[in-house]
């Protein structure tokens, strides 16, 4: 067999070291460094998730404060404005009133609920979430009895008096008065009413961006 040189000896020697270095960086210590790394990361997120939580622990007391403030808005509201009746529940209402005033309902005629719209800033027509219904009513009563119906009518803020005639051509009989009126509400969400004019209102913004983009992207006269 033979020796090994001095030269080759110090060549083994030096990739023995080499080894005993390596080894234990390849199968212990990277591996370690490498899962220490994934630890670090999920520790990370589990404390953007613990801040995250403790923010929202902390807004919570605010949040539910705001909530009953909302739910109190919309009951205040809802007394002010109520949703839209049916036509028996507003008959039943305009009878009540007369019945109160002492006054004799000849004849109710109920209109559909239409949108009120508004003008926008160019001078076009959208819905709103208001609403209102045309009232015609015609009642037999002695004057003072006609005035109490239209005080009571305009005891709600919901009900508009547009025009009234009392009739005192013969003033030994009940006279005939008749009036006219409007009655609003605002639908409830998730109603019909309320979608078609949140429908309307999201097409139209949307029609109107795309708009915007079209004169944006079409070429100016001098650039052509």
């Amino acid at each position: 067999m033979k020796k090994l040189q001095k030269r080759e000896k110090v060549l083994l020697m030096v990739l023995i070291i080499l080894l005993i270095i390596l080894l234990p960086f390849v199968f212990l210590i990277y591996p370690a460094m490498q899962s220490n790394n994934a630890k670090q990361l999920t520790y990370q997120d589990l404390r953007a998730a613990q801040t995250e939580m403790q923010t929202k622990l902390a807004t919570k007391p605010a949040l539910e404060e705001n909530l009953k403030q909302l739910q109190k808005t919309y009951e205040e509201n809802t007394a002010l404005i109520p949703s839209p009746m049916k036509n028996y529940d507003i008959h039943y209402f305009i009878s009540g009133l007369c019945t109160n005033a002492g006054v004799t309902l000849d004849s109710l005629s109920i209109g559909d609920y239409q949108s009120v719209q508004s003008e926008t800033e160019g001078g076009q027509k959208k819905d709103t979430l208001l609403y209102s219904s045309s009232l015609a009513l015609s009642v037999s009563g002695t004057f003072d009895q006609s005035m109490a119906l239209l005080n009571g009518l305009s005891g709600y803020p919901y009900v508009i008096v547009t025009d009234f005639y009392i009739d005192m051509t013969a003033p030994a009989s009940p006279s005939v008065t008749t009036i006219k009126a409007s009655l609003y509400a605002v639908p409830l969400p998730g109603s019909s009413e309320f979608t078609s004019v949140e429908q309307q209102q999201t097409a139209s913004a949307s029609a109107s961006s795309e708009s915007t983009a079209q004169a944006s992207a079409s070429p100016s006269p001098a650039a052509s």
